[in-house]
């Protein structure tokens, strides 16, 4: 600690507070990186699967389910596009499941699915399609 002072005396007395304050929220940023990184291997197969059978449910025989666009609020039909989404963690145990869904029209929209620990699995309980910003904002980006 008395190490990471000193470098932080020397590395920001000349700084302005907002210099300072980017400085800080840079060092978060990594460590919200380095944090992502920790969710198990066996934890991000059960989100994924958790994904995929939502979609599986509530999809017809050609694989289109169907969502309301955020950003239109159009009834929309989709089909998933990413076969290994991204997992990010939340808090408290909670999951983003970040993926694309490409829709009847072609167009690729973001699709985030919020996911929760349940028993010895995870389900979703909030779906943000078409909106990455306030999947950011629930983040704190």
């Amino acid at each position: 600690m008395l190490l990471f002072k000193s470098c932080w005396t020397a590395t920001c007395s000349g700084l302005s507070l907002g210099m300072r304050s980017l400085l800080v929220a840079i060092v978060f940023s990594y460590q919200g990186v380095a944090v992502a990184d920790e969710v198990s291997v066996e934890t991000k197969a059960k989100a994924q699967m958790t994904l995929a059978q939502w979609v599986k449910d509530r999809a017809d025989d050609s694989g289109k389910f169907y969502f309301v666009d955020r950003q239109t609020n159009d009834l929309v039909g989709g089909y998933s596009a990413n076969v290994h989404p991204m997992i990010v963690p939340y808090k408290d145990g909670a999951i983003f499941v970040c993926s694309e869904v490409v829709t009847e029209k072609g167009d690729r929209i973001t699709a985030d699915f919020l996911t929760v620990p349940v028993g010895d699995g995870y389900k979703i309980v909030e779906v943000i399609m078409n909106n990455r910003p306030s999947v950011k904002k629930m983040m704190g980006m």
